[in-house]
């Protein structure tokens, strides 16, 4: 069975002026895939600003990962209003990481004949 595991491992956020601590301006994201014990991880930051009086906002204290993880997936919005794609493809990462578990699952690792590992200790 295959699983992703993405979570929020560090917050970057504002602390100064006053009126603006607690702003979140970088996370930092990890998604990890365990596929029948094959696993593979990619890891990245996502930038954000933020405005302290927008309808929404969410003061530092009451965030979820899950909200951040939401931020990070989201489309963006560029200075004319137009979406653009998000700073996290969660579909594309998904599937990158699918596509190195599949490969590694295919594979072996070893030598044809018989390697004698040097123990420390003296032959008789």
């Amino acid at each position: 069975m295959t699983s992703f595991n993405w979570t929020i491992t560090s917050l970057t956020s504002d602390t100064a002026p006053e009126e603006r601590a607690g702003g979140v301006v970088k996370a930092f994201w990890l998604c990890v895939i365990n596929d029948s014990g094959y696993t593979a991880s990619n890891y990245g930051v996502a930038l954000f600003t933020f405005d302290p009086d927008a309808a929404g906002y969410t003061p530092y204290d009451n965030l979820t990962e899950d909200q951040v993880l939401g931020w990070c997936w989201a489309p963006t919005i560029d200075a004319e209003g137009e979406e653009s794609d998000p700073q996290v493809n969660k579909d594309t990462i998904e599937a990158s990481l699918q596509s190195i578990v599949g490969r590694r699952k295919n594979t072996a690792r070893g030598v044809p004949w018989e390697v004698e590992m040097y123990s420390g200790e003296e032959s008789e």
